[in-house]
């Protein structure tokens, strides 16, 4: 029985390190983009889903930002970006990291109304 469970854990704990994103295996692309006057490097998955990397200084690892598209619309003063499942959001600088993070909204809202 301990055999079992033991066996079990190791074929979930692969499963579960198999599943996670390796953010150098994207390719780098010529656009950047600028999120409250820092710049980052764009990066593309094999899909073509656009991320950016970031440090976690907590965990000492580096993390993909997912990025959306650009659209033309804003809410309170932010640029608003889509995500892939159609969700607008805009960025924020955690306070914490000083990295920023994706801040979605409830409800589309053009023009900065």
């Amino acid at each position: 029985m301990r055999k079992l469970i033991l066996l079990l854990l190791f074929v979930f704990g692969m499963n579960t390190l198999s599943a996670q994103f390796d953010v150098k295996s994207g390719s780098k692309t010529s656009q950047t983009i600028t999120i409250e006057n820092k710049t980052y490097p764009v990066y593309t998955t094999k899909k073509g889903s656009p991320y950016v990397i970031l440090h976690s200084l907590k965990t000492n690892h580096d993390y993909p930002l997912w990025i959306g598209k650009a659209t033309n619309e804003k809410y309170e003063g932010h640029s608003l970006r889509q995500s892939k499942s159609g969700k607008y959001f805009y960025f924020k600088i955690s306070e914490n990291s000083g990295n920023p993070y994706c801040k979605f909204i409830k409800s589309k809202v053009k023009n900065g109304k």
